[in-house]
């Protein structure tokens, strides 16, 4: 299995690397959770269709919350890696 990770679209896991290189999984960034809001849904949305249109499974880290789960099931990411540090939370910090 190839994988690109922590997809950025930046260095080495450029959009580049996804025309020259075969890859099974393409993991998105943390970052891309850590301010979960309407501009970050966007563009997580946009580079999992990206991703699924090249066949392309997803996968997300540094999930925290319910409400990321949840948004990230609904796009068809394929996986996702929770904060090995923290329970899963609602965006107003209750325990699940």
């Amino acid at each position: 299995m190839h994988m690109i990770d922590r997809f950025r679209s930046s260095g080495y896991s450029s959009l580049n690397a996804l025309k020259d290189y075969h890859f099974d999984e393409l993991k998105i960034d943390m970052e891309f959770l850590r301010v979960f809001n309407d501009t970050s849904c966007k563009i997580i949305t946009s580079v999992a269709m990206m991703a699924k249109a090249i066949g392309i499974h997803t996968l997300a880290e540094g999930v925290e919350t319910r409400e990321q789960v949840e948004f990230l099931r609904s796009i068809g990411c394929a996986g996702l890696l929770l904060r090995p540090a923290h329970a899963l939370r609602t965006s107003a910090g209750a325990l699940q």
